[in-house]
């Protein structure tokens, strides 16, 4: 393998890295100055703010102790309020100016003047305003307008003979009618207070403190470059804040030699650093361009003819059989996730599995589904009305797109009344839902009812065909979910009577018609059983139903309705057995049903004409069995089940190692034969064998159980209930009743 590989990336790198370089550098030098200027306004603005707050502060402190000089009992408030003063009250007083100059340090003086006898008193001196040394002063600020504010930078002496004199501000305080208080700063010591607080930063930047007027009260403006200006709403002064010498910041302005040097420097040291990252990057290419290389050349030498392919085609084409193999996982895992999620509602519904509310909390966190077990929970199934015609009516493609829309119907309704809806389709007609409603029972109960409404009126709205939802009674522990579900399932085989497009509520249905129905519904069930699983007893059933029919006293309307339903079941049921049964059901049965209600008056006419259809295709279904040679085993296999059904521990893999036939070849052969589960057709032998006991023995429930295969009477009672509609207990005394 030649370096041209390393060639190649290195020239990729090094023009980009040039003119980067290069733009970066000239950006660098143009912006850096104005960067620089900007970033020293900022801190000196932020100087000169907490500057002038200081200055602030301090006077505003002095002003602060002036008032509460002058509101204080005794004292200063004395001078002006008891005249005359004898000699030991004046003393007093002039003790009171004292200690308040003693007690605020930025005071160099202060005096007081008293309007009745214009009388003057400090530190040092009592007497009249004709003979004080400050009277000019103090006789504008009493007269004039500033509103007594701190005067600007003024020099004042008490005793002009022996002292030459301080430079003060002056703030000049109204004690009501009655006369004046004259405070004077020493701003020698206000300049000491804020270069000690400012000390780091003297020997870059310079402060100078100007009154209202913009006249100096210390510092020379005139010796620095001003960077910011701020004055006070306080006492109107002005902080001017700048750089002892600017050209701090203007050796940047020009490119000289040494920006020059080191620009190169960098520029040398950056393609230096570019060869050795290339260097050490292209070691693990050059692996595998040469691994690429020599499976090349092995497949060139073993398939005569091949065209040469280069280095990124055999790249792009292990990338597009990798992505193709990540689609497929993705494909297989979101499928798996799908399965996960239908297994786990039908476990909850079924209560084959036992355990804590902690952990089903967890388990559906892990499959996505934001759910809790401290809220009201309502099972509701809904189901496609006219399902034989629905499912002729359209493509399998069609069917998942109309599931998937009632599906999302569903969660929008649900979100919108704020119940949590874990929807799963449980059986191709039949979509399970466990709602979560937070609230009272009645709450529970409004707001399920308002979403099945909704979602039926949407339904019947935008689509082509309706649907109808059964909807259990609330329960409040997960624990219940299967009694929940097995409500639903009643409400739901309630639509027979009440007809298709309804809401049929579990509470609402009447007990007695809830059992009568019951009674047709297990005939029809045992009749489409015994079909499918090719047992001549089938015709005994179906014979009892019509009796039964019969005797009913029902009307027109709700014997063709449970008539349409054996037909429908008889649909759904084939529609799960092999696929040669399946075509000869639609060809030979299921064309000459679909109208067979309406073309006759009677049940004894609907009888035959119905049993004639099922008897021709029962004939050459077990034809098709016969010449598949899977008669005999399923016989034997049958056989053995309804021997051996006691045995709790018969399963597939029971069957398997008895018949020696792999444990998924027996599981597809009971799909295809009986076109139903194993599991399920066990259950469904037990549960005709438990019926049998609880009517000719006085056997208790968990006896029953026992003997037919249970080791858990909750687990007997949750499946036959699920086969028969009621409970064994109940089975008992109806049919006893």
């Amino acid at each position: 393998m030649t370096k041209q590989w390393f060639y190649r990336m290195l020239l990729s790198y090094v023009p980009i890295f040039l003119i980067l370089t290069s733009v970066l550098l000239l950006i660098a030098l143009y912006g850096f100055n104005d960067t620089s200027k900007n970033e020293a306004e900022r801190a000196s603005r932020v100087y000169a703010s907490q500057v002038l707050n200081l200055v602030d502060l301090s006077l505003k402190s002095v002003d602060q102790s002036m008032v509460q000089a002058i509101v204080r009992e005794g004292g200063i408030r004395q001078y002006y309020e008891d005249f005359p003063l004898d000699v030991y009250e004046n003393y007093e007083v002039s003790q009171s100016v004292v200690n308040f100059t003693i007690n605020t340090p930025l005071v160099d003086s202060m005096y007081l003047y008293r309007y009745r006898d214009d009388a003057i008193i400090s530190t040092g001196i009592q007497t009249s305003l004709s003979d004080y040394a400050d009277r000019d002063f103090l006789m504008k600020a009493i007269t004039g307008d500033n509103g007594y504010r701190w005067s600007g930078k003024r020099s004042f002496n008490e005793f002009p003979a022996v002292d030459p004199g301080r430079s003060v501000v002056t703030l000049v305080k109204r004690v009501e009618d009655l006369g004046f208080m004259v405070v004077n700063v020493n701003l020698g010591k206000l300049e000491d207070q804020i270069k000690s607080y400012f000390e780091s930063a003297k020997n870059v930047n310079e402060i100078h403190l100007l009154d209202g007027s913009e006249n100096p009260l210390f510092g020379d403006p005139g010796s620095s470059s001003s960077v910011v200006k701020l004055s006070s709403d306080y006492s109107g002064w002005v902080i001017s804040y700048g750089l002892k010498d600017t050209k701090l910041f203007e050796f940047v302005s020009s490119f000289s030699l040494v920006w020059f040097v080191l620009y190169l420097a960098i520029v040398i040291a950056g393609l230096l650093g570019i060869i050795f990252v290339t260097k050490h990057n292209y070691k693990p290419i050059e692996g595998i361009i040469g691994r690429i290389n020599r499976y090349s050349s092995k497949l060139k030498s073993g398939i005569s003819g091949e065209k040469e392919i280069s280095e990124f085609q055999f790249i792009d084409t292990a990338l597009e059989r990798l992505i193709d193999q990540s689609n497929l996982y993705q494909k297989g895992y979101e499928e798996s996730l799908l399965f996960k999620r239908q297994n786990l509602l039908q476990e909850l519904f079924e209560g084959t599995r036992i355990s804590k509310a902690e952990e089903w909390e967890a388990e559906w966190s892990h499959l996505g589904l934001s759910l809790t077990v401290d809220h009201q929970i309502v099972v509701a199934i809904v189901e496609i009305d006219h399902y034989a015609q629905f499912s002729g009516s359209y493509s399998q493609r069609d069917q998942n797109l109309f599931k998937f829309v009632i599906y999302n119907v569903i969660k929008e309704i649900g979100d919108k009344h704020k119940v949590a809806v874990w929807a799963e389709w449980i059986e191709p007609h039949q979509l399970g839902m466990l709602c979560m409603i937070e609230g009272t029972d009645d709450r529970a109960r409004a707001a399920i009812v308002e979403v099945g409404k909704e979602v039926s009126a949407w339904i019947q709205e935008h689509l082509q065909f309706t649907i109808s939802i059964g909807i259990g009674r609330p329960v409040i522990d997960y624990q219940e979910i299967p009694a929940a579900y097995d409500m639903a399932s009643e409400a739901i085989k309630y639509k027979l009577v009440k007809g298709t497009n309804q809401l049929v509520l579990h509470w609402d249905v009447p007990v007695g018609e809830r059992a009568r129905l019951l009674e047709y519904l297990q005939l029809i069930r045992s009749a489409v059983q015994t079909y499918r699983t090719g047992q001549t007893g089938w015709e005994q059933s179906y014979n009892e139903l019509f009796e039964q029919l019969k005797l009913s006293g029902l009307s027109r309307d709700d014997i063709i309705g449970l008539i349409n339903y054996l037909l429908f079941h008889f649909h759904r049921n084939m529609m799960e057995m092999s696929k040669e049964i399946k075509e000869l059901w639609l060809n030979v049965a299921e064309a000459r049903l679909e109208s067979i209600t309406y073309k006759y008056d009677s049940l004894d006419e609907l009888k035959p004409a119905i049993h004639e259809v099922l008897l021709d295709a029962f004939e050459q279904i077990e034809v098709i069995r016969e010449k598949k040679g899977n008669k005999t085993v399923t016989q034997n296999i049958k056989q053995y089940i309804e021997t051996h059904y006691a045995d709790p521990n018969l399963s597939l893999n029971h069957l398997s190692d008895h018949f020696s036939y792999h444990s998924t070849y027996l599981s597809k052969l009971f799909k295809d034969e009986f076109g139903d589960k194993f599991v399920d057709y066990v259950a469904t032998v037990r549960v005709e064998q438990a019926k049998s006991l609880l009517l000719n023995t006085e056997l208790t429930i968990q006896e029953i159980a026992e003997r037919v295969g249970y080791l858990h009477s909750f687990s007997f009672s949750r499946v036959f209930k699920k086969l028969v509609g009621m409970p064994p207990g109940e089975y008992r005394k109806h049919t006893e009743g």
